[in-house]
């Protein structure tokens, strides 16, 4: 049992989603996921394309291809960032997760198609 989405975004536990999403939001924003408002915090959210794939449900909905074409070019880039990155810190995987996402993400925008959370 796990989250599943269309496009091959993401198949996975919620925790590994959860812990992708957490390290995505402070390399992106600078910020803790745990401090905004639906993640067990209080602050806001800042208006950024990326908010979109943080504050989604993890376990249904979905995104629109609008939102899938911006989300794809903020993973994208984050990916070949850190593509070649040794370090342990994050897991390989986490930034796999951004390939991953950000070319299902596209793909679902280039289709016309929504990313389905399931």
């Amino acid at each position: 049992m796990g989250l599943d989405t269309t496009h091959g975004c993401w198949h996975g536990s919620y925790g590994s989603f959860n812990t992708f999403r957490k390290w995505v939001c402070k390399e992106v924003l600078g910020l803790e996921l745990d401090t905004r408002i639906g993640h067990g915090g209080a602050e806001p959210w800042p208006d950024h394309p990326i908010v979109s794939l943080l504050d989604h449900s993890d376990c249904d909905g979905d995104l629109d291809p609008d939102e899938c074409l911006k989300i794809g070019c903020v993973l994208l880039p984050l990916y070949q960032k850190h593509k070649y990155n040794p370090c342990p810190n994050p897991d390989r995987w986490v930034i796999e997760g951004c390939r991953t996402f950000g070319l299902g993400c596209i793909d679902a925008w280039r289709m016309g198609d929504h990313v389905h959370f399931h």
